[in-house]
């Protein structure tokens, strides 16, 4: 009982910890793609959703994911998973389309234009426009295909997984979400600093959605 005692609390805190290490290296290979879709698209970011295009979606654009080794695609090309890329506490959960990549992460909704464009005219995020990149969040884990700042803070009073359509951020790693900045770095975020972002300005004296967590940007 006394082993039990003192073993069983390290397995779980050392799965906790690759948990961690595992959703936060995904991230880090989602922005490195994105980086590198921008690299071959002059300077522009992934649209969000697209229209008139087969996919629809960033988790499902051909040209954003042959940039991921761990894609999956049929003989067509079609991204029709990402399996060794998500969350693992969200797949554990079992819960709705935890399968799928908006089931563990979301782009940053807030400072892209937030529209669905059309193939080929999507409104995208210039690269060159980005103000600090090492402070503004583009990927974090989420239940949603887009994080949104009006839901930013609702896992805290609903914290269930599963694919939702609210663009919620899931603070699922001990009480902590996972952030990938646009400079690549990822870092645990909590609620109350989410919550600062409201109240606390940053350099150029923003809060809120026009923080520059928020609006790469504004």
């Amino acid at each position: 009982a006394i082993l039990a005692a003192l073993v069983i609390p390290a397995v779980r805190g050392g799965r906790k910890a690759a948990d961690r290490t595992k959703a936060s290296n995904s991230l880090r290979s989602l922005q490195l793609a994105h980086q590198m879709y921008a690299n071959d698209h002059n300077n522009l970011f992934t649209p969000i959703f697209e229209t008139g295009v087969s996919y629809w979606g960033w988790p499902w654009n051909p040209e954003l994911m042959k940039y991921l080794d761990s894609a999956e695609t049929d003989a067509n090309g079609k991204v029709i998973g990402h399996t060794s890329l998500l969350d693992p506490v969200a797949v554990r959960s079992g819960k709705e389309r935890t399968d799928e990549i908006v089931g563990s992460y979301a782009y940053n909704w807030e400072g892209t234009s937030k529209s669905y464009g059309v193939k080929g005219a999507a409104p995208r995020l210039n690269r060159l426009a980005l103000k600090s990149p090492s402070k503004s969040m583009n990927f974090v884990t989420s239940t949603d295909a887009v994080a949104k700042y009006y839901s930013r803070l609702e896992w805290v009073t609903n914290p269930v997984e599963g694919k939702s359509s609210t663009g919620k951020i899931a603070f699922r790693h001990d009480g902590k979400a996972l952030a990938a900045y646009y400079d690549g770095h990822v870092e645990t975020i909590t609620p109350e600093q989410v919550k600062a972002f409201d109240t606390v300005p940053d350099q150029w004296g923003n809060t809120g959605v026009n923080h520059i967590f928020w609006d790469a940007v504004h």
